[in-house]
């Protein structure tokens, strides 16, 4: 998993959003399956980014909201 979210913070450094949000969704999808929070927080932070740049704000903060620690999508 963690070559997914090295890839995924390329993409995201590269403003690459189309390809960074599928691979960040599914990354944040498997940490959830571990229960990994700290690594969970990274990809919604991640996702959050994305979203931001994108000018999907509603999206951005509820995966910042969970970037920060606070649970629920």
């Amino acid at each position: 998993m963690r070559f997914g979210r090295v890839l995924v913070t390329m993409l995201v450094d590269q403003q690459r959003w189309k390809e960074a949000e599928p691979l960040a969704l599914r990354v944040l999808a498997i940490e959830d399956s571990l229960k990994e929070d700290s690594l969970g927080r990274v990809a919604a932070g991640q996702l959050a980014r994305i979203y931001a740049a994108t000018g999907r704000g509603e999206r951005a903060e509820r995966y910042r909201a969970r970037g920060a620690g606070v649970r629920g999508r």
